[in-house]
């Protein structure tokens, strides 16, 4: 016979983890439209040439939403399941893992091609 796989509670942590996450991921998303446009500021302000990188990353203010979008949507699937079976607790897992490192690795690479031409400003002076 084919039994129904055994459910226990799900991880709050796993809760807890996706809560935040998708508080910080929406935050973001809301400023980073404000904080772009700050950073050109400071560009246009000094007349430093930007690379073209940085331009990519300051003429994309609405790509931070597709992680907010995301990770919504992985908060969706985790918050209402109150007992999962250990397949779908690790698919749970795996995914927030998941898009947390591709999170960072995004905030990273803007954070990066952001602040490069203010370093080289600096050196410059």
């Amino acid at each position: 016979m084919n039994e129904a796989p055994e459910k226990s509670p799900r991880s709050v942590l796993l809760l807890a983890v996706a809560t935040v996450f998708t508080a910080v991921t929406l935050l973001m998303a809301i400023r980073a439209r404000a904080t772009l446009q700050s950073f050109r500021g400071i560009y246009e302000g000094f007349g430093a040439p930007t690379p073209p990188t940085t331009s990519m990353v300051l003429n994309a203010p609405y790509a931070w939403w597709l992680l907010a979008a995301a990770s919504v949507a992985l908060f969706a699937w985790i918050a209402p399941k109150s007992h999962v079976d250990a397949t779908e607790g690790k698919r749970m897992k795996l995914a927030l893992c998941a898009l947390v490192v591709v999170s960072v690795c995004m905030y990273g690479f803007a954070a990066y091609w952001l602040y490069l031409p203010i370093y080289a400003m600096g050196q410059t002076v």
